[in-house]
């Protein structure tokens, strides 16, 4: 992963620096490499795929998390709102089909 993109996203989210687990499975996931992230409560998951959808903004990307905590999910789906980044919740109860997803009919 470029300084830039690292930059990007540590200024975004007002850190100092990422964490060697994050950084690695960002740098996996835009060298387009299937990632599956496994780390403890409090480890920085969450940045990992809101920092994704940042570094991917120009782009058609589709970043797609799963998770079992819907609490969570609308947690997440409000902090990437409010930063300005276009973000849905498929599931159960989703508004959207992933085929409309695929559509772009979300943003």
């Amino acid at each position: 992963m470029d300084a830039q993109t690292v930059q990007r996203i540590t200024d975004l989210f007002k850190i100092p620096s990422l964490r060697p687990q994050q950084k690695e499975a960002l740098s996996s996931i835009l060298e387009r490499q299937d990632t599956v992230l496994n780390l403890p409560t409090g480890s920085g998951k969450s940045l990992c795929f809101e920092a994704i959808t940042t570094a991917l903004a120009s782009t058609d990307d589709i970043v797609i998390v799963v998770s079992p905590l819907a609490f969570l999910i609308k947690a997440e789906l409000e902090k990437l709102h409010g930063f300005g980044i276009s973000a849905v919740y498929v599931g159960e109860k989703a508004s959207y089909s992933l085929q409309e997803l695929k559509e772009g009919k979300f943003r």
